[in-house]
């Protein structure tokens, strides 16, 4: 009978004896492996930083309406990027970030801008421009949000 080369499993040949003792010797040395394996990722994932991630997307709508977003939680801190924008901010208050490239004068600005939270949804409105309030029609869009663990 031959042998694997990691793990010494049983690989037979069409004349060889089939035993019972193989197969269960085989299935504690997979049964050993994968629990190693386990331990790993859990070590690994452990020590992955020290918040928790939540990404979403869409597709904006053109801007008639004020852009909700819905968190899972309210995150510590977020941020909406698209169409040569993004507004970032902390979860829950009542001001953020918003930097844009003007595509009409070819500059960029930096703005504070209102924003309204309720209980996890974050609510974006702006009369002048759907892009500064993140809902250009039909361009996507991305979020973050990051919440700190513990």
């Amino acid at each position: 009978m031959n042998q694997t080369a990691n793990y010494q499993l049983c690989q037979w040949d069409p004349t060889d004896r089939i035993l019972m003792e193989d197969f269960n010797s085989d299935n504690s040395k997979i049964d050993a492996a994968l629990a190693g394996l386990a331990g790993q990722i859990s070590a690994v994932s452990a020590g992955m930083g020290n918040c928790e991630m939540e990404v979403l997307t869409y597709t904006g709508a053109g801007g008639a309406e004020p852009r909700k977003i819905t968190f899972s939680q309210v995150p510590d801190v977020f941020l909406v990027a698209g169409n040569l924008a993004f507004i970032m901010g902390q979860g829950g208050k009542a001001t953020a970030i918003l930097t844009c490239k003007d595509a009409t004068y070819s500059e960029s600005f930096v703005n504070e801008v209102d924003v309204a939270w309720s209980g996890s949804q974050l609510t974006l409105t702006n009369t002048v421009n759907a892009r500064y309030q993140m809902d250009t029609k039909n361009k996507p869009y991305w979020v973050l949000g990051l919440k700190k663990k513990g």
